[in-house]
């Protein structure tokens, strides 16, 4: 029986941080750049400030109530 862990918070930035690379055997001799990299700030009802990388932004906007769950982030 494995526990979740859920918590609330507040989306406060959201900052492009880049472009993902991909190395692998598909991309070849030379790195490949498969799609941005967002990095999303939320401070959590408890105080905490969690960071999350994703790759879509999934419709999430600044000032937004979000959900946390067992390490990802929800939209509420």
């Amino acid at each position: 029986n494995t526990a979740s862990y859920s918590e609330l918070g507040i989306v406060r930035s959201i900052t492009l941080i880049g472009n993902e690379v991909r190395r692998d055997a598909l991309a070849g001799p030379a790195p490949a750049v498969s799609g941005r990299i967002y990095r999303i700030e939320v401070l959590t009802d408890r105080g905490d400030l969690r960071t999350f990388d994703y790759s879509d932004l999934f419709g999430v906007q600044v000032g937004e109530r979000v959900r946390i769950h067992d390490g990802k982030l929800y939209r509420s």
